[in-house]
């Protein structure tokens, strides 16, 4: 049992990794007599008691760029210029490490500066927030304190280094108005008098 689930696990190992093949390759999918599925490229031998399926497989496609990716090199360039970025962090900081994330995923250029243990970085993060708390991301004169993705979203495209995110207007509340336009009309039946029927 522990070698049939080994098998399948290292079957879809291989199926969820990026493997590299041509535009449309061919996999084969083969069944033996006991029921272990393993997975190959290449067909099977015709032993008597292993049954194979011919799978067509699609060459996985490349990791898109986050939605708010970076403008084109020149306007980040540009932006650096204008509002240069400085991360002010301290080792073992998990927003830091959030932050930095977000930063290098987007290939925008900073300065990191490491306030732990050196007195004058902790200057320079006091003169430039008035505040002794990390992490903290400088755009210019601007600082962002923590990870709000949305503030950090906005202050950068903001600065220059990235589009704005397109915010679909589906994903807007209705105004009251939209809302009771969309409501049916309802029937409201009179109050009955209740001094008459008394």
């Amino acid at each position: 049992m522990q070698h049939a689930m080994r098998v399948v696990t290292v079957a879809a190992a291989m199926l969820l990794s990026p493997i590299a093949v041509d535009a449309q390759s061919t996999l084969y999918k083969v069944v033996d007599q006991y029921g272990n599925v393993t997975y190959q490229d290449t067909p099977p031998a015709d032993d008597a008691g292993v049954r194979s399926e011919a799978l067509e497989v699609e060459p996985p496609e490349s990791p898109a760029a986050p939605a708010d990716a970076a403008v084109n090199r020149d306007d980040v360039l540009a932006a650096a210029e204008t509002r240069p970025l400085v991360l002010f962090t301290i080792p073992g900081c998990d927003t830091c490490d959030l932050l930095r994330w977000f930063l290098d995923e987007r290939e925008l250029p900073y300065e990191e500066v490491n306030v732990q243990n050196d007195i004058g970085n902790q200057q320079r993060l006091q003169e430039a927030t008035g505040e002794y708390r990390v992490p903290v991301l400088m755009v210019g004169q601007a600082p962002l304190f923590g990870y709000d993705r949305e503030d950090l979203v906005a202050e950068l495209a903001d600065a220059g280094y990235i589009a704005p995110e397109a915010t679909p207007e589906a994903d807007e509340p209705p105004t009251e108005t939209e809302s009771a336009a969309d409501e049916p009309p309802t029937e409201t039946e009179p109050a009955a008098d209740t001094a008459a029927t008394q």
